[in-house]
């Protein structure tokens, strides 16, 4: 157990991200952030459950093993097309004061594909539409705001390819706004104990200091 890392998970989606980075550290983040929907239960007219929400299982899973961490949402769309607007935070459904966002060493994050997604057939430039600026909302909240000295994130397919390239530009324009380098890992997840064959991008934004000398500032890849 590493006591002295403080980390936050953002939008931990299914809850693995989440899970994985608590079993790596050894203990309960500082706090999740993520989007109203994602945690939501949804009943039918006769009040049978049809969705539990993704997030739902994690909370009740932290719940049940007395491990719950405060827990916010964004007070925006999920999918706003404004990404440089203020942002609210909500906490148990009611307008919340953000966390304590000081000394925070790591952010891991799990966006929302950002239409880069192997099901996606659209252009490049449809990436960037009003559906499709979770990435890059999320960059900028946490580079601009929360301020760590790591931020990862996955959940990038083919961020790699040919239509990922506007939101890679994005992505590093927002990291060079804010000082910081960013650079992609590329892999497969057969490689990670999955049958599936299916591409992944790791993003992973770092302060450019003396202990990165070497590292391009921009866009090196594994």
């Amino acid at each position: 157990m590493n006591e002295n890392i403080k980390y936050a998970v953002l939008q931990p989606l299914t809850g693995g991200a989440y899970l994985g980075t608590e079993a790596a550290i050894g203990h309960p983040a500082e706090f999740i952030i993520s989007y109203p929907g994602f945690d939501t239960p949804k009943f039918n007219k006769d009040g049978a459950l049809v969705d539990a929400g993704n997030e739902y299982n994690l909370i009740k899973y932290l719940e049940k093993h007395n491990r719950m961490v405060p827990y916010y949402q964004f007070y925006r769309k999920p999918f706003q097309t404004d990404i440089d607007s203020e942002v609210k935070l909500l906490k148990d459904g009611v307008e919340a004061s953000a966390p304590d966002y000081s000394d925070i060493d790591l952010v891991v994050a799990v966006p929302v594909c950002s239409g880069l997604s192997s099901a996606t057939r659209g252009a490049s430039n449809e990436t960037l539409d009003a559906r499709n600026c979770n990435m890059m909302f999320l960059a900028r909240y946490t580079l601009g705001t929360i301020k760590p000295k790591i931020y990862i994130f996955e959940n990038a397919p083919r961020l790699m390819s040919a239509v990922g390239a506007s939101v890679r530009s994005q992505l590093e324009l927002i990291a060079h706004e804010f000082g910081y380098s960013v650079g992609y890992y590329r892999t497969d997840s057969q490689w990670h104990n999955n049958c599936q064959k299916r591409p992944r991008t790791f993003v992973l934004f770092f302060k450019d200091d003396a202990d990165h000398v070497g590292v391009p500032k921009i866009g090196f890849e594994h």
